[in-house]
């Protein structure tokens, strides 16, 4: 029989070595693109939560510690944390407008956040007009 020389063995351990060697930087960069993409994650969740509240809120009547008031202020301030630059410009002017005045449009901020959105979700863009849906009952008609 003959004996395996070192020779024949050299690519084999050069290999493996290499492979052990490659792993934690292999793992390295493994760890970082998940935290990148849980970051993405976070940061749409957010975002796609302060639109509905934003738009949720949108042309209904404000009532001294009701829901909508809450739900403006905390998309506004989820917008200022997670936002883009041109978002966290829109949610301060709005802030500033709405604390003068106590009257204010969301239309700029939700077309910001709709655009940054469907491009984080790799959807198609579409037109910045926003149509808003708001069904008003007839209080003497309803039992």
């Amino acid at each position: 029989m003959n004996a395996i020389g070192w020779e024949s063995m050299l690519p084999v351990i050069a290999g493996t070595l290499a492979i052990i060697a490659s792993w934690p930087i292999v793992h390295y960069f493994n760890l970082r693109r998940e935290i990148a993409a849980e970051k993405r994650k976070l940061r749409v969740t957010y975002l796609l939560e302060a639109y509905r509240r934003l738009e949720d809120a949108g042309n209904r009547p404000l009532q001294k510690g009701g829901r909508h008031s809450h739900d403006i202020e905390t998309a506004i301030a989820d917008i200022q944390l997670l936002g883009t630059p041109e978002q966290v410009k829109l949610a301060q002017a709005f802030a500033i407008e709405f604390a003068e005045s106590r009257t204010g449009s969301f239309d700029p901020i939700l077309q910001s956040l709709r655009r940054s959105l469907r491009s984080e979700l790799e959807l198609e863009p579409v037109d910045d007009i926003l149509k808003f849906l708001r069904i008003v009952h007839d209080r003497r008609n309803t039992k």
